[in-house]
């Protein structure tokens, strides 16, 4: 898997979670314009083709986030998506000089737990979230 910086250009469209999207229609685009403002913003290729988007930002000093979305492609080439996250992380970690890195997935997600496992986090709490909306 290469790692590119984001460029619109190349999410014309891709594929996620079995359906074909195009992504300047979805809500992942403006997502990664608002966090290419405070950190990095990177895209996964895989033959030329995106398997999956994500990046880091920092929330204060040491102090950072981070988010990634890969598409079932991404599936089939399991170990090397997973050792270049890591290697890439761990660059934008020493770049940005994070010393705190949250990550965060939905509960019942096992391969997103693991893979979060893979890349060193270690579990924290669960947080029970209500979210409310005013239309």
């Amino acid at each position: 898997m290469k790692i590119v910086e984001f460029k619109k250009e190349l999410l014309t469209n891709w594929v996620y979670n079995g359906l074909e999207k195009d992504i300047l229609g979805s809500d992942i685009l403006p997502m990664a314009e608002f966090y290419s403002n405070l950190g990095g913003v990177y895209i996964g290729l895989v033959d030329e083709r995106v398997i999956g988007l994500g990046g880091i930002f920092k929330l204060w000093q040491g102090i950072g986030g981070c988010f990634l979305f890969l598409n079932k492609e991404a599936q089939g080439y399991k170990k090397s998506v997973f050792k270049a996250i890591k290697e890439y992380l761990a660059d934008l970690i020493e770049k940005y000089d994070i010393k705190i890195l949250s990550a965060e997935c939905m509960d019942g997600i096992n391969e997103a737990e693991n893979l979060i496992k893979h890349l060193g986090f270690t579990k924290e709490r669960e947080l029970k979230i209500h979210r409310y909306i005013r239309r």
